[in-house]
């Protein structure tokens, strides 16, 4: 039961952090989702950034731990509603110069979107900031600043680690207290 209970926890913890599709809404075929997992290994490898792809519902966020050099594109959505497209860069990408161009992609893929392609949009899209990234300059973080956030970052999953070994210990001593009580009563019986 602890081993279990160990190993679906670090799952939980560590699942979270890599760039990818995140098919939350099990909106994409099996064949949608590999092709843009493998669009977004493409350009990963070509800009040396981070991409993920999110089916997400409408109330619902996504954030990373580290934002440098990340794309986020949220296809949000609820059953009986439009949905709505999130398209998010890291602040060391500077497209503020190229909005215009965005929405023109966003805009121009929106039909792929409306026949429910979602797996053919999300490719068009990540297409499209191709293009747009070769104009673009991103910015190498500060040296000094990265070792900070380092620190940061370990603080945070070092004090998520911890609450979570010290609240499933609590769960396994209570559950061992039960156990025991249950053996004390039998045995009075």
């Amino acid at each position: 039961m602890k081993k279990l209970l160990i190993t679906i926890g670090l799952i939980i913890v560590m699942g979270n952090s890599y760039a990818g599709v995140n098919d939350t809404l099990k909106l994409f075929s099996e064949e949608e989702k590999v092709s843009v997992e493998q669009k977004i290994t493409e350009l990963e490898n070509k800009r040396k950034l981070h991409i993920h792809v999110n089916t997400l519902s409408l109330e619902e966020g996504f954030s990373v731990e580290d934002p440098e050099k990340v794309i986020i594109l949220n296809i949000k959505k609820e059953e009986n509603s439009k949905g709505k497209i999130e398209l998010n860069f890291s602040r060391d990408i500077d497209v503020e110069d190229y909005q215009e161009d965005i929405n023109l992609i966003l805009s121009n893929a929106e039909g792929t979107l409306s026949k429910g392609e979602i797996g053919k949009y999300s490719i068009e899209v990540l297409e499209g900031i191709d293009g747009i990234l070769d104009k673009i300059k991103i910015e190498e973080p500060i040296v000094v600043e990265e070792e900070v956030t380092k620190n940061e970052k370990f603080n945070i999953f070092g004090g998520i680690a911890i609450a979570f070994f010290v609240i499933f210990g609590i769960i396994i001593r209570v559950l061992s207290i039960q156990k025991k009580r249950r053996e004390l009563k039998e045995k009075n019986k």
